[in-house]
């Protein structure tokens, strides 16, 4: 058992020198390999073909999806680049596409219009509410003036009364 241990020491002893060795070169194989990387230039909120000409000059290739309506979009310019795949700035090996997130006139429209219906059910939301509260107050009042206070108030002063005679 215990040459068994001082074999097996033995032999990761002498493969270490080896697995050292592979290591360094495994790592300067990536060193060399991310020289050749291209920074990612900023570009979120470009015009398009501003971005894509962009993209073209630092030799990376791209490709264009449009973005779907949200309410934050609303206000954007038209053919701007809202996002793209990869962090700007970062390093991209030369073979990697860029997609581009932009926005059309018609997203901008159909976001506007979410915005409108947002602001339209907001301020539904609040007439019902108010509503409800309204008919709240009105019941309460109902209830009050069907209820007679004056046999109560007969009541608690005529004890009173008849407690001092």
């Amino acid at each position: 058992m215990i040459m068994n241990k001082l074999v097996s020491a033995a032999g990761i002893a002498s493969a270490t020198p080896i697995l050292a060795h592979a290591a360094v070169e495994v790592l300067t194989d990536i060193r060399e390999e991310h020289k050749t990387w291209i920074e990612v230039p900023c570009i979120i909120g470009a015009d398009i073909n501003v971005a894509q000409n962009t993209l073209s000059n630092v030799n990376l290739n791209h490709s264009l999806t449009s973005v779907r309506p949200k309410q934050e979009y609303s206000d954007y310019p038209a053919d701007t680049v809202v996002s793209i795949s990869h962090n700007e700035k970062s390093k991209v090996d030369p073979s990697t596409t860029i997609t581009l997130y932009y926005i059309t006139q018609n997203i901008i429209d159909e976001s506007k219009q979410l915005v409108m219906d947002y602001e339209a059910k907001k301020a539904a939301d609040k007439q019902e509410r108010k509503a409800k509260v309204t008919g709240i107050k009105n019941l309460a009042k109902d209830m009050t003036s069907r209820i007679s206070i004056k046999p109560l108030k007969n009541k608690i002063f005529k004890k009173e009364t008849d407690v001092k005679t």
